[in-house]
Protein backbone atom coordinates (compact mmCIF):
# COMPACT_ATOMS: atom_id res chain seq x y z
CA UNK A 1 0.00 0.00 0.00
CA UNK A 2 1.41 3.14 -1.19
CA UNK A 3 -0.06 6.55 0.70
CA UNK A 4 0.07 10.38 -0.29
CA UNK A 5 -1.52 13.41 1.29
CA UNK A 6 -0.57 15.91 -1.68
CA UNK A 7 -1.05 15.71 -5.08
CA UNK A 8 2.53 15.61 -5.51
CA UNK A 9 3.18 13.36 -3.76
CA UNK A 10 0.39 10.90 -5.67
CA UNK A 11 2.58 11.47 -9.37
CA UNK A 12 5.67 10.59 -7.72
CA UNK A 13 3.78 7.61 -6.27
CA UNK A 14 2.79 6.58 -9.28
CA UNK A 15 6.03 7.49 -11.34
CA UNK A 16 7.60 4.54 -9.15
CA UNK A 17 5.05 1.95 -9.09
CA UNK A 18 2.32 2.24 -11.71
CA UNK A 19 2.97 0.44 -14.58
CA UNK A 20 1.30 0.64 -18.31
CA UNK A 21 0.96 -2.17 -20.45
CA UNK A 22 1.61 -2.01 -24.65
CA UNK A 23 -2.35 -1.68 -24.50
CA UNK A 24 -3.56 0.11 -21.77
CA UNK A 25 -1.91 3.50 -20.94
CA UNK A 26 -2.40 5.93 -17.73
CA UNK A 27 -1.11 9.39 -18.25
CA UNK A 28 -1.46 11.77 -15.37
CA UNK A 29 0.18 15.50 -14.26
CA UNK A 30 -0.95 18.18 -11.75
CA UNK A 31 -1.82 21.34 -12.38
CA UNK A 32 -3.65 24.64 -10.66
CA UNK A 33 -3.73 21.71 -7.84
CA UNK A 34 -5.60 19.29 -9.75
CA UNK A 35 -4.50 16.27 -11.02
CA UNK A 36 -5.21 15.11 -14.71
CA UNK A 37 -5.86 12.10 -16.39
CA UNK A 38 -6.02 10.41 -19.73
CA UNK A 39 -6.91 6.68 -20.39
CA UNK A 40 -5.70 5.19 -23.82
CA UNK A 41 -6.63 2.15 -25.13
CA UNK A 42 -4.38 0.59 -28.03
CA UNK A 43 -3.28 4.19 -28.47
CA UNK A 44 -6.57 5.64 -28.84
CA UNK A 45 -7.99 8.18 -25.89
CA UNK A 46 -10.92 6.20 -24.20
CA UNK A 47 -11.51 8.40 -20.82
CA UNK A 48 -10.52 11.66 -19.34
CA UNK A 49 -10.92 13.87 -16.69
CA UNK A 50 -9.65 15.59 -13.70
CA UNK A 51 -9.76 15.65 -9.72
CA UNK A 52 -8.50 17.22 -6.91
CA UNK A 53 -7.64 15.67 -3.35
CA UNK A 54 -10.49 16.18 -1.56
CA UNK A 55 -12.18 13.64 -3.54
CA UNK A 56 -9.54 11.32 -5.92
CA UNK A 57 -11.80 8.56 -7.15
CA UNK A 58 -12.01 7.83 -10.59
CA UNK A 59 -14.65 6.99 -12.09
CA UNK A 60 -13.32 3.53 -13.75
CA UNK A 61 -16.44 2.10 -14.54
CA UNK A 62 -16.52 4.13 -17.76
CA UNK A 63 -13.39 2.63 -18.74
CA UNK A 64 -13.68 -0.52 -21.47
CA UNK A 65 -14.22 -3.96 -18.61
CA UNK A 66 -10.50 -5.28 -19.52
CA UNK A 67 -8.83 -1.73 -18.99
CA UNK A 68 -11.35 -1.33 -16.12
CA UNK A 69 -10.14 -4.17 -14.29
CA UNK A 70 -6.59 -3.48 -15.42
CA UNK A 71 -6.11 -0.21 -13.55
CA UNK A 72 -8.32 -0.90 -10.60
CA UNK A 73 -5.79 -3.70 -9.69
CA UNK A 74 -3.22 -1.23 -9.21
CA UNK A 75 -5.52 1.78 -8.25
CA UNK A 76 -6.37 0.43 -4.85
CA UNK A 77 -2.81 0.54 -4.13
CA UNK A 78 -2.58 3.85 -3.62
CA UNK A 79 -4.38 5.57 -0.91
CA UNK A 80 -4.83 8.95 0.24
CA UNK A 81 -4.10 9.53 3.82
CA UNK A 82 -7.78 10.61 6.17
CA UNK A 83 -8.16 14.30 6.32
CA UNK A 84 -9.50 15.56 9.92
CA UNK A 85 -12.40 17.85 9.84
CA UNK A 86 -13.94 19.90 13.00
CA UNK A 87 -14.56 18.51 15.66
CA UNK A 88 -18.66 18.09 17.30
CA UNK A 89 -19.02 19.20 20.47
CA UNK A 90 -21.97 17.14 22.15
CA UNK A 91 -24.00 18.50 25.40
CA UNK A 92 -23.13 17.73 28.80
CA UNK A 93 -23.98 13.82 30.00
CA UNK A 94 -24.19 12.45 33.89
CA UNK A 95 -22.69 9.43 34.51
CA UNK A 96 -22.91 7.39 37.70
CA UNK A 97 -19.76 5.24 39.32
CA UNK A 98 -20.84 2.46 36.37
CA UNK A 99 -21.22 2.69 32.40
CA UNK A 100 -21.80 0.20 29.51
CA UNK A 101 -19.93 1.08 26.57
CA UNK A 102 -21.90 -0.75 23.71
CA UNK A 103 -23.86 -0.63 20.65
CA UNK A 104 -27.37 0.75 21.87
CA UNK A 105 -29.05 -2.27 20.16
CA UNK A 106 -27.83 -4.45 22.24
CA UNK A 107 -28.64 -5.75 26.12
CA UNK A 108 -26.58 -5.50 29.03
CA UNK A 109 -26.08 -9.05 28.72
CA UNK A 110 -24.40 -9.25 25.62
CA UNK A 111 -21.26 -8.88 27.51
CA UNK A 112 -19.70 -10.61 24.43
CA UNK A 113 -20.25 -7.15 22.53
CA UNK A 114 -20.10 -5.26 24.88
CA UNK A 115 -18.77 -4.05 28.47
CA UNK A 116 -18.97 -2.26 31.72
CA UNK A 117 -16.62 0.17 33.66
CA UNK A 118 -16.87 0.63 36.99
CA UNK A 119 -15.03 3.30 39.61
CA UNK A 120 -16.20 5.82 36.87
CA UNK A 121 -16.09 9.17 38.59
CA UNK A 122 -19.69 10.17 39.23
CA UNK A 123 -20.98 13.21 38.07
CA UNK A 124 -21.50 15.49 34.82
CA UNK A 125 -18.97 15.19 31.44
CA UNK A 126 -17.80 17.00 28.87
CA UNK A 127 -18.11 15.01 25.37
CA UNK A 128 -17.15 15.83 21.63
CA UNK A 129 -16.70 13.68 18.52
CA UNK A 130 -14.18 13.71 16.10
CA UNK A 131 -14.23 13.47 12.25
CA UNK A 132 -12.22 12.92 9.06
CA UNK A 133 -12.40 12.63 5.71
CA UNK A 134 -11.66 9.07 5.34
CA UNK A 135 -10.50 8.20 1.22
CA UNK A 136 -13.37 6.23 -0.57
CA UNK A 137 -15.16 7.00 2.45
CA UNK A 138 -16.25 10.76 3.11
CA UNK A 139 -16.54 11.92 6.55
CA UNK A 140 -16.63 9.51 9.01
CA UNK A 141 -16.69 9.58 12.74
CA UNK A 142 -13.48 8.88 14.24
CA UNK A 143 -13.92 9.06 18.05
CA UNK A 144 -16.16 9.74 20.92
CA UNK A 145 -14.53 11.23 23.71
CA UNK A 146 -16.08 11.71 27.39
CA UNK A 147 -14.34 13.39 29.92
CA UNK A 148 -15.17 14.67 33.79
CA UNK A 149 -15.95 18.45 34.01
CA UNK A 150 -13.75 18.12 37.39
CA UNK A 151 -10.27 17.41 34.87
CA UNK A 152 -9.19 18.74 31.85
CA UNK A 153 -9.67 16.58 28.39
CA UNK A 154 -6.97 13.67 28.32
CA UNK A 155 -4.14 13.29 26.27
CA UNK A 156 -3.39 9.68 27.31
CA UNK A 157 -5.41 6.90 27.31
CA UNK A 158 -4.93 3.19 28.54
CA UNK A 159 -5.97 0.25 26.18
CA UNK A 160 -9.26 -1.90 27.90
CA UNK A 161 -10.42 -5.35 26.94
CA UNK A 162 -13.80 -4.14 26.37
CA UNK A 163 -15.14 -5.98 23.05
CA UNK A 164 -17.42 -2.61 20.93
CA UNK A 165 -18.59 -4.58 18.66
CA UNK A 166 -21.13 -2.89 16.51
CA UNK A 167 -24.36 -4.39 14.43
CA UNK A 168 -26.29 -0.66 14.23
CA UNK A 169 -23.57 1.66 12.88
CA UNK A 170 -23.18 3.09 16.16
CA UNK A 171 -21.98 3.03 19.58
CA UNK A 172 -21.75 5.26 22.57
CA UNK A 173 -21.38 4.99 26.80
CA UNK A 174 -24.63 4.70 28.70
CA UNK A 175 -24.82 4.94 32.27
CA UNK A 176 -25.35 1.24 33.48
CA UNK A 177 -28.50 1.99 36.19
CA UNK A 178 -30.21 4.30 33.16
CA UNK A 179 -29.53 1.49 30.23
CA UNK A 180 -30.66 -0.95 32.65
CA UNK A 181 -33.73 0.87 33.38
CA UNK A 182 -34.32 1.10 29.95
CA UNK A 183 -34.80 -2.69 29.60
CA UNK A 184 -37.01 -3.46 32.58
CA UNK A 185 -40.24 -2.18 29.35
CA UNK A 186 -39.63 -3.49 26.26
CA UNK A 187 -41.47 -0.36 24.85
CA UNK A 188 -39.43 2.20 26.61
CA UNK A 189 -36.15 0.80 25.40
CA UNK A 190 -37.66 0.31 21.74
CA UNK A 191 -38.83 4.05 21.71
CA UNK A 192 -35.64 5.01 23.39
CA UNK A 193 -33.63 3.94 20.35
CA UNK A 194 -35.95 4.63 17.72
CA UNK A 195 -35.13 8.43 19.24
CA UNK A 196 -31.32 8.08 18.73
CA UNK A 197 -30.21 9.64 15.88
CA UNK A 198 -26.41 9.79 14.15
CA UNK A 199 -26.82 9.85 11.09
CA UNK A 200 -27.92 12.49 8.58
CA UNK A 201 -27.48 13.59 5.14
CA UNK A 202 -26.22 17.50 4.90
CA UNK A 203 -24.61 19.09 2.16
CA UNK A 204 -21.02 20.14 1.16
CA UNK A 205 -19.62 22.21 -1.76
CA UNK A 206 -19.27 20.57 -5.27
CA UNK A 207 -15.46 19.99 -5.98
CA UNK A 208 -14.29 22.18 -8.93
CA UNK A 209 -12.74 18.47 -10.88
CA UNK A 210 -17.21 17.85 -11.26
CA UNK A 211 -18.46 21.29 -12.23
CA UNK A 212 -18.07 19.66 -15.62
CA UNK A 213 -20.05 17.21 -14.88
CA UNK A 214 -23.13 19.72 -13.58
CA UNK A 215 -22.47 21.55 -17.01
CA UNK A 216 -23.48 18.12 -18.52
CA UNK A 217 -26.60 17.99 -15.91
CA UNK A 218 -27.87 21.41 -16.75
CA UNK A 219 -27.92 20.55 -20.22
CA UNK A 220 -29.24 17.00 -20.04
CA UNK A 221 -32.00 19.08 -17.82
CA UNK A 222 -32.34 21.55 -20.72
CA UNK A 223 -32.88 19.11 -23.36
CA UNK A 224 -35.69 17.40 -20.74
CA UNK A 225 -37.42 20.18 -20.38
CA UNK A 226 -37.72 21.23 -23.73
CA UNK A 227 -38.80 18.26 -24.97
CA UNK A 228 -41.52 17.75 -22.33
CA UNK A 229 -42.68 21.31 -23.62
CA UNK A 230 -42.50 19.96 -27.02
CA UNK A 231 -44.76 17.06 -25.76
CA UNK A 232 -47.82 19.31 -23.95
CA UNK A 233 -47.86 21.32 -27.26
CA UNK A 234 -48.32 18.55 -29.86
CA UNK A 235 -51.02 16.96 -27.22
CA UNK A 236 -53.12 20.07 -27.26
CA UNK A 237 -52.83 20.49 -31.51
CA UNK A 238 -53.63 16.44 -31.35
CA UNK A 239 -50.83 16.22 -33.19
CA UNK A 240 -50.06 12.02 -31.59
CA UNK A 241 -47.13 11.23 -33.59
CA UNK A 242 -45.18 13.94 -32.98
CA UNK A 243 -45.92 13.72 -29.03
CA UNK A 244 -45.03 10.25 -29.22
CA UNK A 245 -41.71 11.05 -30.25
CA UNK A 246 -41.14 14.42 -27.98
CA UNK A 247 -42.39 11.77 -25.04
CA UNK A 248 -39.31 9.94 -26.46
CA UNK A 249 -36.95 12.10 -26.68
CA UNK A 250 -37.66 13.36 -22.67
CA UNK A 251 -37.78 10.22 -21.52
CA UNK A 252 -34.18 9.15 -23.03
CA UNK A 253 -32.75 12.87 -21.47
CA UNK A 254 -34.00 12.28 -18.34
CA UNK A 255 -32.70 8.83 -17.72
CA UNK A 256 -29.52 9.85 -19.18
CA UNK A 257 -29.77 12.84 -16.36
CA UNK A 258 -30.90 10.69 -13.68
CA UNK A 259 -27.79 8.43 -14.53
CA UNK A 260 -25.08 11.01 -14.21
CA UNK A 261 -26.60 12.45 -11.27
CA UNK A 262 -26.96 9.10 -9.67
CA UNK A 263 -23.16 8.03 -10.95
CA UNK A 264 -21.53 11.21 -9.21
CA UNK A 265 -23.49 11.66 -5.92
CA UNK A 266 -26.01 14.59 -6.69
CA UNK A 267 -29.32 15.39 -7.18
CA UNK A 268 -31.70 17.60 -8.64
CA UNK A 269 -30.70 20.73 -6.56
CA UNK A 270 -27.22 20.48 -7.47
CA UNK A 271 -28.54 21.64 -10.84
CA UNK A 272 -30.24 24.54 -9.54
CA UNK A 273 -28.01 26.39 -6.79
CA UNK A 274 -24.66 24.81 -8.83
CA UNK A 275 -22.40 24.63 -5.62
CA UNK A 276 -23.95 21.41 -3.35
CA UNK A 277 -23.89 17.94 -3.36
CA UNK A 278 -25.93 15.74 -0.78
CA UNK A 279 -23.55 13.54 1.85
CA UNK A 280 -24.55 11.22 4.63
CA UNK A 281 -22.52 12.66 7.69
CA UNK A 282 -22.84 11.54 11.35
CA UNK A 283 -23.75 13.26 14.17
CA UNK A 284 -23.02 13.32 17.48
CA UNK A 285 -26.04 12.05 20.08
CA UNK A 286 -27.21 12.49 23.36
CA UNK A 287 -30.35 12.50 26.33
CA UNK A 288 -29.11 13.11 29.70
CA UNK A 289 -27.39 9.80 30.34
CA UNK A 290 -26.18 9.01 27.16
CA UNK A 291 -23.87 9.52 24.14
CA UNK A 292 -23.75 7.85 20.97
CA UNK A 293 -22.29 8.40 17.50
CA UNK A 294 -21.83 6.62 14.12
CA UNK A 295 -19.36 3.95 14.15
CA UNK A 296 -16.60 4.78 11.67
CA UNK A 297 -17.20 2.33 9.02
CA UNK A 298 -20.56 0.79 9.90
CA UNK A 299 -21.11 -2.41 11.92
CA UNK A 300 -17.34 -4.02 12.75
CA UNK A 301 -15.74 -4.35 16.21
CA UNK A 302 -13.62 -1.38 18.12
CA UNK A 303 -11.62 -0.35 20.79
CA UNK A 304 -12.13 1.59 24.14
CA UNK A 305 -10.05 3.69 26.18
CA UNK A 306 -10.10 5.04 29.45
CA UNK A 307 -8.33 7.48 30.99
CA UNK A 308 -7.65 7.95 34.68
CA UNK A 309 -7.14 10.40 37.92
CA UNK A 310 -5.74 8.30 40.71
CA UNK A 311 -8.11 5.38 40.73
CA UNK A 312 -10.77 6.70 38.97
CA UNK A 313 -11.82 6.77 35.70
CA UNK A 314 -12.37 10.11 34.12
CA UNK A 315 -12.11 9.70 30.57
CA UNK A 316 -13.58 7.36 28.28
CA UNK A 317 -12.48 7.18 24.77
CA UNK A 318 -14.14 5.21 21.53
CA UNK A 319 -11.73 4.87 18.77
CA UNK A 320 -13.29 3.96 15.29
CA UNK A 321 -9.79 3.98 13.27
CA UNK A 322 -7.50 2.53 16.15
CA UNK A 323 -4.70 0.77 14.44
CA UNK A 324 -2.86 -1.99 17.05
CA UNK A 325 -0.63 -2.78 14.89
CA UNK A 326 1.48 0.63 15.67
CA UNK A 327 1.14 -0.09 19.38
CA UNK A 328 1.75 -4.23 19.12
CA UNK A 329 4.82 -5.28 19.37
CA UNK A 330 5.73 -7.94 17.37
CA UNK A 331 6.52 -11.64 18.51
CA UNK A 332 9.51 -12.95 18.31
CA UNK A 333 8.86 -16.94 17.86
CA UNK A 334 12.27 -17.91 19.20
CA UNK A 335 10.79 -16.66 22.75
CA UNK A 336 7.52 -18.98 23.00
CA UNK A 337 7.97 -20.89 25.93
CA UNK A 338 4.10 -22.61 26.03
CA UNK A 339 1.81 -23.71 23.16
CA UNK A 340 -1.34 -24.49 24.51
CA UNK A 341 -3.78 -26.04 22.20
CA UNK A 342 -7.21 -24.78 22.79
CA UNK A 343 -9.52 -25.22 19.70
CA UNK A 344 -8.83 -28.17 16.68
CA UNK A 345 -10.76 -28.47 14.13
CA UNK A 346 -10.48 -32.00 12.64
CA UNK A 347 -9.42 -32.93 16.52
CA UNK A 348 -6.75 -35.24 16.80
CA UNK A 349 -6.67 -35.82 13.07
CA UNK A 350 -5.62 -32.13 12.31
CA UNK A 351 -4.56 -30.89 9.01
CA UNK A 352 -7.38 -28.77 8.08
CA UNK A 353 -7.03 -26.39 10.55
CA UNK A 354 -7.53 -24.01 11.99
CA UNK A 355 -5.92 -23.69 15.07
CA UNK A 356 -6.35 -21.84 18.56
CA UNK A 357 -3.42 -21.51 20.47
CA UNK A 358 -2.19 -19.78 23.83
CA UNK A 359 1.46 -19.38 23.50
CA UNK A 360 3.60 -17.46 26.61
CA UNK A 361 6.90 -16.12 26.31
CA UNK A 362 9.90 -16.16 28.04
CA UNK A 363 9.43 -12.54 29.16
CA UNK A 364 5.98 -13.41 30.28
CA UNK A 365 4.11 -12.29 27.53
CA UNK A 366 0.63 -14.26 26.34
CA UNK A 367 -0.60 -14.18 22.42
CA UNK A 368 -3.51 -15.53 21.01
CA UNK A 369 -1.85 -17.85 17.68
CA UNK A 370 -4.24 -18.80 14.97
CA UNK A 371 -2.91 -21.03 12.33
CA UNK A 372 -3.84 -22.19 9.42
CA UNK A 373 -2.19 -25.02 7.28
CA UNK A 374 -3.30 -24.55 4.22
CA UNK A 375 -2.74 -26.70 2.06
CA UNK A 376 -5.94 -25.45 -0.33
CA UNK A 377 -4.89 -22.09 -0.72
CA UNK A 378 -1.27 -22.52 -0.69
CA UNK A 379 0.46 -24.54 -2.99
CA UNK A 380 3.40 -25.00 -1.11
CA UNK A 381 1.96 -26.18 2.25
CA UNK A 382 3.43 -23.86 4.48
CA UNK A 383 1.46 -22.52 7.39
CA UNK A 384 -0.21 -19.06 7.80
CA UNK A 385 0.23 -18.00 11.63
CA UNK A 386 -2.70 -14.63 12.90
CA UNK A 387 -1.19 -13.70 16.40
CA UNK A 388 -2.54 -11.02 18.72
CA UNK A 389 -1.08 -10.02 21.96
CA UNK A 390 -3.62 -10.51 24.98
CA UNK A 391 -3.38 -10.36 28.93
CA UNK A 392 -3.83 -13.06 31.63
CA UNK A 393 -6.95 -11.45 33.00
CA UNK A 394 -8.53 -11.24 29.54
CA UNK A 395 -7.58 -15.36 29.43
CA UNK A 396 -9.29 -15.81 32.76
CA UNK A 397 -12.16 -13.65 31.28
CA UNK A 398 -12.83 -15.43 27.89
CA UNK A 399 -12.68 -19.15 29.57
CA UNK A 400 -14.45 -18.89 32.71
CA UNK A 401 -16.91 -21.12 32.95
CA UNK A 402 -19.62 -17.67 33.08
CA UNK A 403 -18.48 -17.00 29.52
CA UNK A 404 -18.21 -20.06 28.17
CA UNK A 405 -22.03 -21.01 29.48
CA UNK A 406 -23.13 -18.04 27.50
CA UNK A 407 -25.51 -18.62 24.52
CA UNK A 408 -24.10 -18.87 21.12
CA UNK A 409 -20.01 -18.70 21.90
CA UNK A 410 -18.27 -18.92 18.64
CA UNK A 411 -14.49 -19.16 17.60
CA UNK A 412 -14.64 -15.35 16.39
CA UNK A 413 -15.90 -14.13 20.10
CA UNK A 414 -12.36 -15.72 21.43
CA UNK A 415 -10.21 -14.43 19.00
CA UNK A 416 -11.07 -12.85 15.60
CA UNK A 417 -7.79 -13.26 13.38
CA UNK A 418 -8.76 -10.25 11.43
CA UNK A 419 -7.16 -7.94 14.26
CA UNK A 420 -4.09 -9.80 14.28
CA UNK A 421 -0.88 -9.44 12.80
CA UNK A 422 -0.12 -11.82 9.73
CA UNK A 423 2.87 -13.94 9.52
CA UNK A 424 3.69 -16.46 6.74
CA UNK A 425 5.78 -20.33 7.13
CA UNK A 426 9.08 -19.43 5.30
CA UNK A 427 11.20 -22.38 3.41
CA UNK A 428 13.58 -23.00 6.37
CA UNK A 429 9.89 -23.06 8.74
CA UNK A 430 10.36 -19.83 10.23
CA UNK A 431 7.59 -16.95 10.45
CA UNK A 432 7.95 -13.64 9.11
CA UNK A 433 5.44 -10.90 8.78
CA UNK A 434 4.11 -10.12 5.93
CA UNK A 435 1.76 -7.62 4.69
CA UNK A 436 1.81 -9.68 1.55
CA UNK A 437 -2.41 -9.53 0.33
CA UNK A 438 -2.09 -12.42 -1.83
CA UNK A 439 -1.50 -13.98 1.47
CA UNK A 440 -3.88 -12.51 3.44
CA UNK A 441 -6.28 -13.38 0.72
CA UNK A 442 -5.44 -17.04 1.28
CA UNK A 443 -6.20 -16.81 4.43
CA UNK A 444 -9.53 -15.02 4.68
CA UNK A 445 -10.38 -17.99 1.77
CA UNK A 446 -9.95 -20.15 5.33
CA UNK A 447 -12.18 -18.60 7.50
CA UNK A 448 -15.30 -20.16 8.79
CA UNK A 449 -17.06 -19.63 12.09
CA UNK A 450 -17.48 -22.16 14.55
CA UNK A 451 -19.43 -23.06 17.57
CA UNK A 452 -16.53 -23.15 20.09
CA UNK A 453 -17.48 -25.63 22.58
CA UNK A 454 -18.47 -28.21 19.61
CA UNK A 455 -14.82 -27.86 18.33
CA UNK A 456 -12.52 -27.44 21.74
CA UNK A 457 -9.38 -29.79 21.70
CA UNK A 458 -9.90 -33.32 23.01
CA UNK A 459 -7.93 -32.95 25.88
CA UNK A 460 -11.14 -31.10 26.66
CA UNK A 461 -13.40 -33.27 26.49
CA UNK A 462 -13.99 -35.16 29.54
CA UNK A 463 -13.82 -31.54 31.84
CA UNK A 464 -16.50 -29.59 33.25
CA UNK A 465 -16.48 -25.88 32.09
CA UNK A 466 -15.69 -25.16 35.28
CA UNK A 467 -12.61 -27.18 35.26
CA UNK A 468 -11.31 -25.70 31.57
CA UNK A 469 -9.85 -22.82 32.70
CA UNK A 470 -8.06 -23.87 36.02
CA UNK A 471 -6.53 -26.37 33.04
CA UNK A 472 -5.40 -24.06 30.74
CA UNK A 473 -3.77 -22.20 33.52
CA UNK A 474 -2.61 -25.18 34.80
CA UNK A 475 -0.45 -25.87 31.48
CA UNK A 476 0.60 -22.14 30.63
CA UNK A 477 2.37 -22.33 34.28
CA UNK A 478 3.85 -26.27 34.92
CA UNK A 479 7.39 -26.30 34.01
CA UNK A 480 7.48 -28.77 31.14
Amino acid sequence: MYTYGTLEELVDLLDKHFENTERFRFDYHVKDHKFYYTFTVDGNTVYEGNLTLDDVSIRSYNLPNDCCDWFRDQWYDFRRNDIPQPPETGKDITLSDHVIVTDPCYETEDTQSNGQLTNVRPGVYHTKATYADINGWGRRCTSLILWHESVDEPTEYEHTDIPVDVDSGQAGVVDFPYFKGLEKDADTKERWYDNINTATYVRKPISEALMSVIQEGEELHKQAVEALSNYFEAKENNDSESAAAFFIEYNDANFELQKLLRENGFDTQSLYDHKTTPMFAYALWTDKHAAITGSGLGDGSYDCFIAKDGDQIVGIKLDYFYDEDEDQPMIDFTTVTKDICIFYLGGIAGDEGPILNILKTSDNRYYFNYWVYDTVFYEDDKAINITKETTLDTIKRLFSEENLRSKDLYLYDIFDPKDGQVFYETTDRTYEPTNNEAVKERFEATINNYEFLGVLNWHYDNKELADILPFILNQLESED
